[in-house]
């Protein structure tokens, strides 16, 4: 059996070396094709939600804010009306599901339901907060992938607070109704009892 001299060596690593390139290609062409499908990137992309509706979750129970003026992260709270029995502000979490996720701040819209009737909120940028105002705040980037310095961005694998001021205080007995969109057309929807004791601040628990 004639020995394998260096060429023929060569040759067959390079051989082997074009199968896996080859290979790498076609998985990435598959990816490609399967969970972006020719769009185009918009102001607010969260690819995984298109696909799956799970890319951001819910991180934990919703906090409630008793119905009193306070600062919180460096945010000044207004509630409309002064009730230490009431829930006056709320405070949600949001954690990725998976890392590839990109959020515009400035397309986030949030809705209170009142009844029948949906009001949408309003988005601030700065303290106080009054009424019937909404922020983002507390910002937590990953380890791994650092911030861009682009703040109207969540970047990947970023968890965030939304800092809501509802227009009106909620009492023991009403239910809290939000819908959170991070998209057009995909909503988180948030609904919580108001506990028979309000504290200063309240875990809203389901």
């Amino acid at each position: 059996m004639r020995p394998i001299d260096q060429d023929d060596a060569i040759s067959i690593l390079s051989i082997i070396l074009h199968l896996l390139l080859l290979i790498m290609i076609i998985t990435v062409t598959l990816y490609l094709f399967m969970y972006f499908p020719g769009e185009e990137p918009k102001g607010l992309y969260v690819r995984a939600i298109e696909v799956s509706r799970g890319t951001m979750q819910v991180a934990g129970d919703p906090l409630g804010y008793s119905s009193v003026p306070r600062e919180t992260d460096g945010v000044v709270i207004l509630p409309s009306v002064h009730n230490e029995e009431a829930i006056g502000a709320v405070r949600v979490s949001f954690s990725p599901v998976i890392g590839d996720i990109a959020v515009d701040i400035n397309k986030i819209s949030v809705f209170l339901y009142q009844g029948d009737e949906k009001i949408r909120l309003t988005p601030s940028h700065q303290s106080p907060l009054s009424s019937g105002e909404w922020m983002v705040l507390h910002r937590r980037e990953s380890r791994i992938i650092r911030e861009t310095g682009d703040r109207s961005t969540i970047g990947l694998g970023e968890s965030f607070d939304i800092l809501i001021v509802l227009p009106g205080p909620l009492v023991s007995g009403d239910r809290l109704r939000l819908s959170i969109f991070l998209m057009p057309d995909t909503a988180i929807p948030i609904e919580r009892s108001i506990p028979h004791r309000v504290a200063y601040t309240t875990l809203l628990s389901p």
